[in-house]
Order: structure tokens, then C-alpha cells, then sequence
């Protein structure tokens, strides 16, 4: 993720966010494997349901906030036009 401006991480908190959500995958798989209970598979996919919404807020706050900002800064006029794009997609989630 372009992220020029000064102090971001947010490549790292997305990195560790992402890992987490792996890792809850990977249990959640293990639950299927061990016929665990179904409340049981689904309250942990709900779990990841909300960490990757979380994700995909995160992106679209950077997105906004620096990417359109930084392009309307410089005359983008696409810049618009690919934030509704963005928002489109991210509604579907």
C-alpha cells in the first residue's frame, strides 16, 4: 500500500490484522475437521466476518483520506471516479 505520508503503519496494523484473521481460519478449519458444533464454527465466523470488515474499513479510510485527498490535491479528476468504484465494491461486503 502506498502510504508516503509521515508516520503510517498502516502496511504493519494491516499485516497483523490479516495474519490474526489467518490464523482464525485455520482454526476454524480445524473445528470443521473435529465436527465441532455448528454454533461453535459459526460464532468463530462471525468473528472473522467482522476482523475482515475491519480490514476492508481500514483501506477504504486510508483510501479516502490520503489517496482521493492527495488526488484532488493534484487536479485528478478520475480520482472520483475510482472512489465510488471503491465504495461500490466495499458496500457489497
Amino acid at each position: 500500500m502506498d502510504c508516503a505520508h509521515e508516520g503510517c503503519d498502516l502496511s504493519k496494523k494491516l499485516t497483523t490484522k490479516l495474519n490474526r484473521i489467518e490464523g482464525q481460519v485455520r482454526g476454524i478449519t480445524k473445528m470443521v475437521q473435529e465436527d465441532r458444533s455448528c454454533e461453535d464454527v459459526l460464532v468463530q465466523l462471525a468473528a472473522v466476518t467482522k476482523a475482515v470488515e475491519s480490514v476492508a474499513r481500514d483501506v477504504l479510510y486510508h483510501h479516502i483520506n490520503h489517496c482521493v485527498a492527495d488526488g484532488i490535491e493534484k487536479g485528478d479528476k478520475e480520482v472520483l471516479s475510482k472512489l465510488t468504484t471503491a465504495v461500490e465494491y466495499y458496500s457489497k461486503i
